[in-house]
């Protein structure tokens, strides 16, 4: 999985996607897993202006981890 770096957001650090998963690295230097997250939600995530308020928007308490 390739992890894509993300420089503007004052949230997350980095994140990627794999069989239904989201992986998180924060900047705060913790990571989590999100599961069963569809690919068309990452891939929205990815055409976002802010990743860190798509995430808070649509996946944070939205999707297990």
């Amino acid at each position: 999985m390739q992890m894509i770096y993300v420089d503007s957001s004052n949230v997350i650090n980095s994140y990627g996607w794999e069989n239904d998963n989201l992986y998180i690295d924060f900047v705060h230097g913790k990571s989590r897993t999100f599961k069963n997250v569809p690919e068309s939600v990452f891939r929205e995530m990815t055409r976002a202006d802010s990743v860190g308020s798509y995430f808070y928007a649509n996946i944070y308490k939205k999707y297990d981890e």
